[in-house]
């Protein structure tokens, strides 16, 4: 029963806002050369919840892990702190 009690540590919650944030941005700068800013922002900010989706799905699957809904509010969060600048750079920035 131990393997379904969540961890609430501050340090992993800030590994998961680092880590979708660098997955966001990664993504938008990679998009960028294939589409319009516009469309980098939000297709960046689409792969970076679907990776932590994912992530998620495999700790439920897992049975040494246990998926949490605060972890996936980490991620989302990451992803706003990211995508907000990017999304002004991509409306005004040339």
């Amino acid at each position: 029963m131990a393997s379904f009690i969540e961890t609430y540590t501050k340090e992993d919650k800030l590994k998961h806002i680092i880590v979708s944030s660098m997955i966001a941005l990664y993504c938008f700068c990679v998009f960028t050369f294939i589409m319009p800013k516009y469309m980098a922002v939000f297709f960046s900010a689409v792969v970076a919840l679907l990776v932590g989706l994912l992530k998620e799905f495999a700790d439920y699957r897992n049975n040494k892990h246990v998926a949490s809904r605060k972890d996936l509010i980490a991620d989302v969060i990451g992803i706003i702190i990211t995508e907000i600048p990017l999304t002004i750079y991509a409306l005004c920035g040339s």
